[in-house]
C-alpha cells in the first residue's frame, strides 16, 4: 500500500496523515492519468494503490485511507466515526515497516518484444542491491543499477512498466 503523489508540502502534510508510504517522482512518468494535470493546476492529488482486486486486505486499505482522509480534510468528524482510531492504528500495523518517504530513482520501461520476465518473489518495498539480478529480456539478465526497494514488479501480461526502483527520501 502507498500513496504516488509529488513533493508539495501540502500533499505531504495531508498524506502523512495516512500513515501511508508516499512516493515522489512517479506521477511524472505514468502516462494516461490526470494526476499531473491537476497537480499543474494547484490541486492536491495523488494516487492511492491499496492492493491486489478482490482481496479483502485491499478493502480493508482502500477503506481505512479513504475514511483517515475525509476525517482529515474535515468531512467526518470523529464523533461521528468512532472507528477512525482504529482505522488510523490499522494502517499503522499494515506499513510501520516500510519507508514513509521514497522517491523514484529507476524505471524500467518494456516493449512487447522485449520478452521481459520478472524474476519470481518480488514485491513491493522489497530491498534490492545493486547488481542484483531482477528480470530477465531478450538480451540476457537485467541488474539492479542501485540498491533501493523495488515496486509494482511486473508479473502480469499488461503493462510497460517492469519495475520501478526507490530510494528513502527526507522531507
Amino acid at each position: 500500500m502507498f500513496t504516488i503523489t509529488n513533493n508539495d508540502p501540502r500533499q505531504r502534510e495531508l498524506l502523512s496523515n495516512l500513515k501511508v508510504p508516499m512516493v515522489f517522482g512517479i506521477e511524472e512518468s505514468l502516462r494516461g492519468t490526470a494526476l499531473r494535470y491537476y497537480q499543474k493546476q494547484g490541486f492536491i492529488s495523488f494516487g492511492l494503490e491499496g492492493g491486489q482486486h478482490q482481496n479483502q486486505l485491499t478493502e480493508n486499505n482502500i477503506t481505512s485511507a479513504l475514511m483517515l482522509l475525509l476525517h482529515t480534510v474535515g468531512c467526518i468528524e470523529q464523533q461521528y466515526v468512532s472507528d477512525i482510531r482504529d482505522y488510523r492504528e490499522y494502517l499503522h500495523a499494515q506499513t510501520n515497516h516500510l519507508p514513509v518517504q521514497t522517491k523514484l530513482v529507476y524505471q524500467h520501461i518494456i516493449e512487447p518484444e522485449d520478452e521481459f520476465e520478472m524474476r519470481p518473489g518480488y514485491q513491493n518495498f522489497q530491498p534490492i542491491s545493486k547488481g542484483e539480478w531482477l528480470a530477465n529480456d531478450q538480451n540476457g539478465k537485467i541488474k539492479a543499477r542501485c540498491d533501493g526497494y523495488i515496486l509494482m514488479p511486473l508479473y502480469q501480461d499488461q503493462g510497460d512498466d517492469g519495475f520501478f526502483v526507490i530510494k528513502e527520501h527526507e522531507g
